[in-house]
């Protein structure tokens, strides 16, 4: 089951047979948003290159888990990344996901 939360609540399912003959159930492939297309975006200053991305989602957006929708916010594939690049500066999402 796919939390509510998750990044993937919205991407569909799919079954593929393997040679055995055993069903898999994946999920399909999430394609990253444009940034330009998600609302109500902030940019929050003074993030340094100690901190991790779900640290900061915690004390921006108060949950650590949501570090993906400041992902989708920067274009960014890589979260490990991001806070290195942007060299202090990122966007994040208003409002719930």
């Amino acid at each position: 089951m796919i939390d509510a939360n998750s990044r993937y609540r919205s991407v569909g399912t799919a079954t593929i047979e393997a040679e055995n003959g055993r069903k898999v159930l994946y999920l399909h492939r999430r394609m990253l948003p444009p940034a330009s297309s998600i609302l109500s975006t902030r940019t929050v200053e003074a993030i340094s290159e100690a901190q991790r991305l779900d640290l900061v989602s915690w004390a921006v957006m108060g949950d650590a888990f949501a570090f993906w929708r400041i992902c989708d916010a920067n274009d960014a594939l890589d979260p490990f990344e991001l806070v290195h690049e942007r060299n202090g500066r990122l966007r994040v999402p208003s409002g719930s996901a």
